[in-house]
């Protein structure tokens, strides 16, 4: 049976006991906009998480509340934490056009696997938040607020550009 789009098969054996979706220790998932209304109208479940800003930077934080956080109670599974252990940047485009933006990628510190281990989903995640911000240009406008090397004033993890 193939893994679902966007999981990493090297995960179980990496030792970590799945710490990304230990969200206990993590504060907050960021929904990109309008995600929370996609899933909602494709009749996911969206029981498992909890508000807790609906609109913060034009998106939404919320904190997950699943008892079995791996399969997000077979619940809807945010982009943000499909993405994990990378995150969305954007760079101009090569020519100077910041109106075509490019996604670049940087990695969560807290995930033992390196990106070269997996550059399967490094190309799926790309893929994924390339085509959103060309479908959707707001999230384009939201990735420019947020600078991963920094963090956001809620996210103590670090993050290394990749």
């Amino acid at each position: 049976m193939a893994q679902p789009a966007g999981s990493i098969p090297l995960c179980p054996h990496k030792g970590c006991a799945f710490k990304c979706c230990n969200f206990k220790q993590m504060v907050h998932i960021l929904l990109y906009p309008g995600e929370i209304d996609e899933a909602r109208a494709q009749g996911r479940s969206l029981s498992h998480l909890e508000i807790v800003d609906g609109d913060y930077h034009g998106g939404v934080r919320v904190k997950c509340r699943a008892h079995d956080t791996s399969t997000c109670d077979n619940g809807y599974k945010p982009l943000d934490c499909v993405s994990y252990p990378f995150f969305p940047e954007l760079a101009s485009s090569q020519n100077g056009n910041s109106s075509n933006p490019t996604v670049t990628l940087c990695k969560g510190s807290s995930c033992p696997i390196q990106g070269h281990e997996i550059p399967q989903h490094e190309g799926y995640v790309r893929d994924r938040w390339q085509e959103l911000i060309q479908r959707k240009p707001e999230v384009a406008t939201r990735l420019h607020w947020f600078d991963f090397t920094s963090t956001d004033d809620f996210d103590s993890e670090s993050y290394d550009r990749y």
